[in-house]
């Protein structure tokens, strides 16, 4: 099944369509959405996950490398990895 019919009519230039997910810790868009991910993919869609912290809260750093995970899993589907250097669990909300 084809994802464009639920979407707004493409622009008038061509450009691929981008899907951006925003998440926390490596791997939380692989737990969370990564079939979709990789769907959007396969139909042409370019992909871009960005991940605010190290994760660095929720394991033993010294003995699992979760961006390398991440990086390896974005790299298995042709998405780009932006990755942030807050650490995890610190990350503040501002006003603008």
């Amino acid at each position: 099944m084809s994802m464009d019919g639920l979407f707004a009519e493409r622009p008038v230039r061509d450009v691929p369509r981008t899907a951006l997910t925003v998440f926390a810790h490596p791997d939380d868009a692989e737990i969370s959405c990564f079939g979709l991910l990789s769907k959007l993919r396969r139909e042409g869609w370019r992909i871009v996950m960005v991940i605010a912290t190290r994760g660095e809260n929720g394991a033993d750093v010294t003995s699992w490398d979760r961006l390398t995970e991440a990086r390896r899993a974005a790299e298995s589907i042709g998405a780009e990895l932006v990755y942030g250097d807050f650490s995890d669990g610190h990350v503040q909300a501002r006003a603008i």
